[in-house]
């Protein structure tokens, strides 16, 4: 939720306890929604967004008077207006585009309701961009080709994208309140366990031995966390408090310590099992079951953190830092392995063998509650914790309410944009746009699928200022998905460009939010940081081209050869692309090495679009000469140095 701002109080015990009941209520509902049908689907997002509205307006509560004033009378309107949508639903059902006049009323009501919330959760650009849909919609039968549409009367427009139960009601909501809740619910609740205590641990053993130890362990832990949460900004919070310090202390620049952890984070939406609320709407987008998409993002979330990995170790190579040897607490990272490992086991094998994500995800979260609450029962009977019974309960009891409640408001805001975005969807849908448009973007690319690929990266991007990538994914991959699998491209590989391109957008300017947390911690320039971010995660700009020309890489290949072979190519090519950026190899890179290198990247790339060995011999014979020559410059600067 929003920070408070310096004019405002501190909120009162009742109000936090209220916040905290609501809280409690929905992440119950919503588990116990995974074991039994309590109502219909409508009733269900009616529900989800009932909860939502109150944990986006109850903190308005806490400010001025006038911003007591809108809180009780959001509260209260959203409150009418849910209550209207459950007891009418199955007279709503009937209408059929005939609304009433309270009908249109309470449709008003509830579209201002989303966009308001969306507008205080995520900001002002997608409750404009709705805003926009719904003004298109009205008046899309005097416009040209290719945006008419037929002539839609005012009380039809907003009777179907509220309470007709296929705009705000419709598949985006759906998804938040079936999938996205359960998951960022089951993120907090790992946090709140102490599990990040075993991530950090992981990444000092990772990174204890290397130069760039304190950032590597950085990118091995955001991506552990990352895993679990799918959350940006979450992720930079809970990790970068501890990473950005130490890569600050033993030697990084404050910029390229806040874009390292900046892309490491932003890779968490991509690392499987759970990665980001975009990954939920794709299965409900394209219909592919979530395990086999999990599976497909296994080798390019790896590879995007390995070339991470590979910027921060030249880096520091270059900078002359060396080890930090973090000393490691190996009992406590064994104590909280299980907290890690065994629902996170749970969770996948579930997947694997064909069950729902959310039946998956509740036994995911109860082995996570038993498995915490052994470790603590364990800690107080060695009295490592509180010392009385008491004292402990209410520790235990108070670290799960928290967790609950961060997992809850944070559902609540993906809830609200998915209200958003459905109107948007909708429109698209209701006034043909959603046909015409692909056309459209096919038609100004002549064709050609390089220009739709760019084209469809710029609109990404551009959209992934400021919005939610689930938000972003939904937009682009209606317009130009279509397009690509039109030209050819397989279904999951054309979702995962967009995918891609999507989340990466949290760390590019002008608006990377990513990017924008993570200077703030490292008291850094944004632009700055940004700037670096795009040079750290470089390969977040290159995998989801090579998705189109390598499906193999998201294993939709038979053949493990394929895979594999295709794989190691891609990490070396991410290889030398980092030893380009960077200026590093054996010793510093003068211009015409760095051009060279590039070279070499560009050889590689350029096999996976044309499927011309003769490229990646001519890749790898200029590699192994550069190489000969580093070596020749090492030994040579070797003897001089002891010669003096």
């Amino acid at each position: 939720m929003r920070p408070l701002k310096d004019n405002e109080k501190a909120p009162g015990h009742l109000l936090g306890v209220i916040i905290l009941i609501i809280c409690v209520a929905m992440a119950a509902y919503h588990l116990l929604s995974t074991q039994y049908l309590l109502v219909d689907p409508i009733r269900h997002q009616n529900i989800h967004l009932a909860f939502s509205l109150c944990l986006i307006f109850l903190p308005l509560l806490r400010g001025s008077n006038a911003s007591i004033f809108q809180g009780i009378l959001f509260l209260t309107l959203s409150l009418i207006s849910v209550a209207y949508v459950h007891v009418n639903h199955e007279a709503l059902k009937l209408t059929l585009g005939f609304p009433t006049p309270t009908d249109v009323v309470v449709g008003v009501v509830l579209i201002f309701l989303a966009l308001e919330s969306t507008r205080r959760a995520w900001g002002i650009l997608l409750p404009a961009l709705a805003m926009v849909a719904i003004i298109y919609s009205l008046v899309a039968d005097k416009l040209p080709e290719p945006f008419h549409g037929m002539d839609f009367p005012l009380d039809g427009v907003i009777y179907n994208l509220s309470i007709g139960l296929t705009g705000m009601y419709g598949m985006v909501l759906g998804i938040s309140a079936n999938f996205i809740f359960l998951f960022v619910l089951f993120g907090a609740l790992l946090e709140a366990s102490g599990a990040t205590a075993f991530f950090m641990e992981v990444g000092k053993i990772v990174g204890r031995r290397l130069q760039g130890g304190p950032a590597i362990s950085g990118v091995v832990t955001s991506a552990l966390v990352g895993m679990v949460t799918g959350s940006v900004t979450a992720n930079i919070a809970t990790t970068g408090a501890f990473t950005i310090p130490m890569m600050k202390r033993v030697g990084y620049r404050p910029h390229q310590a806040a874009a390292i952890e900046a892309s490491a984070s932003t890779g968490g939406q991509m690392m499987p099992p759970i990665m980001g609320a975009a990954a939920f709407l794709m299965s409900g987008f394209t219909e592919i079951p979530y395990a086999k998409i999990m599976v497909a993002a296994i080798i390019p979330s790896i590879l995007y953190f390995f070339s991470i990995a590979a910027y921060a170790q030249l880096n520091a190579v270059k900078l002359g830092m060396r080890p930090a040897m973090e000393t490691v607490d190996l009992r406590e990272m064994l104590l909280g392995a299980p907290l890690f490992i065994l629902p996170l086991l749970i969770l996948i094998y579930l997947l694997i063998a064909g069950f729902t994500a959310m039946f998956s995800i509740f036994w995911a979260t109860m082995t996570l509650i038993a498995c915490s609450l052994a470790l603590s029962i364990y800690r107080f009977a060695r009295g490592e914790s509180e010392a009385s019974l008491s004292a402990w309960a209410r520790s235990f009891m108070g670290k799960w309410l928290t967790g609950i409640e961060k997992g809850a408001i944070t559902g609540a805001q993906v809830a609200v944009s998915c209200a958003a975005i459905g109107i948007v969807v909708y429109v698209i849908d209701m006034t043909g746009l959603g046909v015409k448009l692909p056309s459209a973007v096919e038609a100004a690319s002549g064709g050609h699928l390089w220009v739709a690929l760019i084209l469809t990266m710029i609109v990404s991007l551009i959209l992934g200022c400021g919005m939610p990538t689930g938000s972003v994914y939904i937009l682009v991959a209606m317009v130009t998905a279509p397009v690509l699998v039109g030209m050819g491209i397989e279904l999951m590989a054309a979702h995962f460009f967009v995918f891609y391109f999507g989340c990466i957008s949290f760390v590019t300017p002008p608006i990377g939010i990513g990017s924008l947390v993570a200077a703030r911690l490292a008291n850094a320039s944004y632009l700055k940081t940004s700037i670096e971010a795009i040079k750290t995660s470089v390969a977040g700009f290159i995998l989801p081209f090579l998705f189109i020309f390598s499906p193999a890489l998201l294993l939709q290949s038979h053949d493990p050869g394929k895979i594999i072979f295709e794989t190691f190519l891609v990490a070396v090519m991410l290889t030398v692309l980092q030893v380009a950026i960077c200026g590093r190899y054996l010793v510093r890179l003068n211009s015409l090495s760095k051009f060279l290198f590039f070279g070499v990247a560009g050889l590689l790339f350029g096999r996976f679009i044309w499927k011309q060995n003769t490229l990646l011999l001519a890749g790898f014979a200029l590699l192994l000469g550069l190489t000969a020559w580093q070596l020749h410059l090492r030994k040579k600067a070797e003897g001089n140095s002891r010669q003096k």
